[in-house]
């Protein structure tokens, strides 16, 4: 007998366990097997284009960097919606709250689309765009300095 195919908010929520986890520990090779590369990452400021592992370990510094600066201690995330778009691809919206030790938001919860693929027999996150409002460290700490400040829609 087979194995019952996994639903998109399994697949979704196996990811964001995974890399959620990475992120807490340092984990870097947990964090790193959630992602295709290229993946991409992009917010209100901008987008990046994450091409290689070296790049992709820089935004986890980067990010494990903030967490540490803005005194979270604690992630809660959880999967809003998942739905596969084709029978390689799912989109995921999750949503996440930064915590501190006192039970404090670090910041305001923010949700994130992503898109995942099915690549090698693999699901990876490809891209996500992040809903951050009020925290410019933490956007930075995503895209970079170097992220490309237009959109995606030409003239």
């Amino acid at each position: 007998m087979s194995e019952p195919e996994k639903s998109a908010r399994d697949i979704a929520e196996d990811l964001l366990e995974r890399s959620g986890k990475g992120l807490l520990t340092a984990d870097f090779a947990l964090f790193a097997d959630c992602f295709a590369l290229p993946t991409e990452m992009e917010t209100f400021d901008g987008r990046r284009i994450i091409e290689t592992r070296a790049e992709l370990q820089a935004v986890f510094d980067d990010v494990r960097a903030y967490y540490v600066t803005a005194g979270m201690t604690q992630m809660e995330r959880h999967i809003v919606d998942a739905e596969f778009r084709n029978p390689t691809s799912i989109f995921s919206t999750h949503q996440s709250r930064l915590v501190a030790d006192d039970g404090e938001l670090v910041q305001q919860p923010f949700d994130v689309l992503s898109v995942i693929a099915l690549i090698d027999e693999r699901w990876r996150i490809r891209h996500s765009q992040y809903a951050i409002t009020d925290s410019n460290d933490h956007k930075a700490a995503l895209i970079g300095d170097d992220a490309l400040q237009n959109d995606r829609i030409s003239d």
